[in-house]
């Protein structure tokens, strides 16, 4: 967690002991499941915490299923985001470090500049079914710390469109004035790239919030 949908719990105990054990489910989890010793719980769940009164025993195992399903929203200027579970996810981005010097009192430091595309829009059909257009990848992850591009164990692969009309303009993406159609391209439809998406939390640079491109 937040990575994968299940969590596992093992008891370790001298003795046997009843008592209450508490997990907490998140609002956002639909249809939560939990089971212990492989058996299907069905206590009481008040507040999103599920309250397991029990003899435990050592050895005895916990596990908290939590489905993870995609979400779009829409944020300044009709741009779009998704989220899966408890994270945002943004545009993979790789990157490159540069040395600036503005001649100071802060002296030189390091600036991130992009080495990959990143002025994509995601297509207006796709974000009509999500579940679809968007499929989340598990990725080997041995424990190291996982919010950096190098050792991220989860992303989404999809599909975007490329937006060359969207420059940078004083080193930032800013908006075009208007997107959604182009009248250069016309009825012709679009040439799809594939784009990955990865949690927010490991990127350097980010698009988070995207244009949305339809023909009409």
């Amino acid at each position: 967690y937040p990575f994968r949908e299940t969590i596992e719990f093992k008891i370790n105990l001298d003795k046997s002991g009843a008592f209450p054990f508490h997990l907490r489910i998140p609002a956002w989890a639909e249809n939560a499941k939990v089971t212990v010793n492989g058996a299907s719980w069905e206590g009481p769940v008040e507040n999103n915490v599920a309250k397991i009164s029990r003899t435990w025993q050592d050895g005895d195992r916990v596990a908290l299923t939590l489905p993870m399903k995609l979400k779009a929203s829409q944020w300044y200027d009709f741009a779009t985001s998704l989220e899966r579970g408890p994270l945002v996810y943004a545009l993979k981005v790789q990157h490159e470090f540069k040395v600036k010097d503005r001649n100071d009192k802060y002296r030189a430091f390091y600036e991130a500049f992009p080495k990959s595309k990143w002025n994509y829009a995601l297509y207006a059909p796709d974000l009509e079914n999500l579940e679809a257009a968007f499929q989340a990848e598990e990725l080997d992850w041995d424990g190291s710390y996982p919010w950096n591009l190098e050792n991220n164990p989860i992303q989404i692969k999809a599909r975007g469109v490329e937006l060359p009309e969207w420059e940078l303009h004083n080193g930032l993406p800013v908006f075009p004035a208007w997107w959604g159609t182009n009248q250069e391209r016309g009825e012709q439809p679009p040439q799809f790239e594939e784009i990955t998406l990865v949690p927010y939390g490991a990127t350097t640079l980010r698009i988070t919030e995207f244009p949305v491109y339809n023909l009409h």
